[in-house]
Parts: C-alpha cells; structure tokens; sequence
C-alpha cells in the first residue's frame, strides 16, 4: 500500500450505524470513518458530498461506494501529539419514513350542522343478496365512481322500499315483506366496479334471509349527523419523514387541520355543505378511520442538512 501524505485526511478504522434498527429500519445507514490528519490541514465537506470515489469517500474506508450516503458532519478534531489531529467523518442515508402509534389524543373536533341523507353511488347490475348468518348478510353489486373504499361504513337502500330504506325477506316473518334499515353495512372487498358488502342486522334470530326478486338495484347512502363541536380522546399516530434541503424554509411541513368557509378561507368550527372539507367528506373520513393533523408539523435537523419532519396525526371522530 502506497503511503499517504499526513496533509491528506486518512481513514484509520470505520463501522457502520444503523440508528433505526428499533423502528424495524435495516436499510438506514450511518458511515462512521475515524480520520486522522495534520490540524493545519483539516478541513469539512460539503452538504452535498457523496460517499463515492468519485467524490469525497475517505481515503482508505473499508466501505463499496454509496451514492446515495451523504456527508451529515465531523466530530470536533482532538490531538493524538503536537501535529495530528483524529476525528470521525459520517455518511448517511436519507431515513426511510415511520409510522407509529401515539397513544391517545385529546382533540377538539368539528361540529356539523348537516343531518340529511346524501347518496354516494348506486349499482348497476349484478346485484344479489346472500345470507350469510342469523345476524350477517353480504349484498354484491357494480357501484360506478362514489370513491368507494374498503371498510367504509354505509347506510343501504334498494328500490323495493318505499321509504327510502332496504326491504327484505325475514325467514320468521311468513313471507311478508318488512321494510329493514341496514344502517350497519361495510365494503369487504372491491374489485373493479364489483363491491362487496358485509350487512349487519340488529338480531340474531333470523333463520333467513332474502330480498325481492324485483330489486333492481342498491344505492348506498351516506348520513350526516348533526352535534356541536367534540371534544374527545382519539386514537392518534406520528408520522417520521426525513427531507434533505440545504435551508429550513424549503422543508414541506403540514398545518392543524381546521376547517374553513369556501367563502373567505376563515376558519370555523362547524361542518357544512360549504365548508373545507364538507360535512360529507369530512363523514367519508371519519367512515373509513382517517386520520386529520392534530398539531402542526415540527422540523429538526437530524443530521447533517437531512431534516426530520414529526407529524402527529389523531383518528377523525
């Protein structure tokens, strides 16, 4: 091995970091390289380097290039005599993004003045009914756009009903028709335009179960209910993403979820037809357990010009 000047930064042992190993993060790597140097000749990378050959990796490291490890600082130079100095050059990937559980949050959450029935979608064909349990039915149709997704909540309708309901066979009946309200249906499964939907029924007595041969479709309904503003405690999570920007002020951070008029942007705490979100997205949320920011982002240096964003986020009730 050629010699190498004491004015070039050496490397002289390395290992290397993986500083989220409990967060089940095996990929994020922090390149440690001890280096030694004359002090007058000591001096730090740039943000930007690279730990690639072709760039600023440390003479001697034992490591294969990493184009995607940045250089995120040195220890403070110590002597080792009158003339050297040793200190510790680092690399680091970019963090992959978490996410874990915060326990619970109190949050104040919208108030609604919106208590009537929207409908979402209704399908097109190859609906049937199948009963399933004493208390479970599954409804399959083709539902056209509504932005279905799986495990939103629903109320069901079909057009046999005369008000606006679900009608259906109940086994314990003789045959007559009852008019039943299905205020507790969920999409199991989707697949294309094909929906699958999971129907509790309040009772488990029911020895069957079957709608009329003259349905022709089923629309699913979506109910708003009206309250005051809640304050309660909601499951809530955080969220860790990692963004690399050489100033602060270019980090994209996220704001406290509040609602505004359509009108003029001023935020309100009551839900409505006009507001942002809507009483009905915001319904559509809170069906398929969204989650809605519950404190503003908090930005800090990690390491390096590699930021960390914190954001928690709490259950939409």
């Amino acid at each position: 091995m050629a010699a190498i000047a004491f004015t070039t930064p050496t490397c002289v042992r390395a290992w290397i970091e993986y500083p989220f190993q409990d967060r089940g993060d095996f990929t994020t790597k922090i390149y440690h390289h001890i280096m030694q140097v004359e002090r007058d000749s000591y001096a730090p990378l740039a943000w930007n380097d690279v730990m690639t050959t072709a760039d600023e990796k440390p003479t001697r490291s034992p490591f294969t290039d990493d184009s995607a490890a940045y250089y995120v600082g040195d220890t403070e130079p110590q002597n080792t005599d009158p003339r050297m100095v040793e200190f510790d050059r680092m690399f680091a990937n970019i963090p992959q993004t978490k996410t874990e559980s915060n326990g619970i949050y109190s949050f104040t959450f919208p108030g609604s003045n919106v208590s009537t029935t929207t409908n979402v979608v209704t399908s097109s064909g190859n609906e049937s009914v199948t009963f399933n349990s004493p208390n479970q039915a599954t409804i399959v149709g083709d539902f056209v756009g509504g932005n279905l997704k799986v495990n939103s909540r629903f109320e069901v309708q079909n057009n046999i009903a005369t008000n606006g309901s679900f009608e259906a066979a109940l086994d314990f009946s003789a045959g007559d028709w009852i008019e039943y309200d299905v205020n507790d249906a969920f999409i199991s499964d989707k697949s294309g335009n094909t929906v699958t939907l999971k129907v509790v029924l309040d009772s488990s007595s029911y020895e069957g179960f079957r709608s009329p041969l003259a349905i022709s479709d089923f629309t699913l309904v979506r109910k708003g209910y009206a309250r005051a503003p809640l304050v309660s405690n909601s499951k809530s999570i955080v969220i860790y993403s990692y963004i690399k920007a050489d100033e602060i002020e270019s980090v994209p951070t996220g704001k406290k979820f509040e609602v505004v008029a359509a009108a003029n942007f001023q935020p309100t705490s009551t839900l409505d037809t006009t507001t942002i979100p809507s009483a009905g997205e915001y319904a559509e949320l809170r069906e398929i357990g969204g989650y809605i920011n519950a404190e503003s982002s908090k930005v800090r240096r990690w390491m390096g010009n590699i930021w960390e964003v914190e954001q928690i986020l709490v259950e939409a009730l």
